[in-house]
C-alpha cells in the first residue's frame, strides 16, 4: 500500500493523491492516511481493471482503528464495478478534516476483506 502527492494546476482541485490498495490476503485492510489536514474532495478515480468483482472504497474523516475498518462506517463508499476505471465527481466537494482510505471486496461497515488484484485510486482535492 501507498500514498503519494502531486500538486496540480486546476480550477476543480489544486492537489492529486494516488492511493494503492495490493492484495495482502489473508490479512485484511488496514486504512491509510492519505492526509490529516482539512481537504475538500472534488473527485475521485477508482482503477479496479485488475479485478473480475467489484470493490468498493471506503473514505473516513478519522482513523477508523481501533477498532478497525469492518468496525467503523465510513463516511463515503465508492464502487468501482469489475474490471473497470471509474470517476466520481463532488460539487461543490466533500468537506473533510482528515481523510483516510481503504479499498475492500464487499460493501458494508462490516467488510474488512482485500481485493484479489490492485485497486488504485486518485482523489482530486483542494483546501477548503
Amino acid at each position: 500500500m501507498a500514498v503519494t502527492k502531486t500538486d496540480l494546476l486546476s480550477p476543480v482541485g489544486s492537489e492529486l493523491f494516488t492511493f494503492t490498495q495490493d492484495d495482502g490476503a489473508p490479512g485484511f485492510v488496514v486504512a491509510q492516511d492519505v492526509i490529516s489536514l482539512a481537504r475538500k474532495i472534488s473527485a475521485v478515480q477508482i482503477d479496479n481493471t485488475t479485478n473480475s468483482v467489484p470493490v468498493y472504497l471506503k473514505i473516513w474523516e478519522a482513523n477508523p482503528a481501533p477498532p478497525g475498518v469492518g468496525s467503523v462506517n465510513p463516511e463515503i463508499t465508492l464502487q468501482a464495478p469489475a474490471s473497470t476505471k471509474i470517476q466520481y465527481t463532488f460539487s461543490p466537494g466533500m468537506n473533510m478534516n482528515q481523510t483516510w482510505v481503504g479499498v475492500t471486496r464487499a460493501a458494508g461497515v462490516t467488510a474488512k476483506s482485500f481485493p484479489t488484484g490492485t485497486v488504485t485510486a486518485k482523489l482530486m482535492m483542494e483546501i477548503p
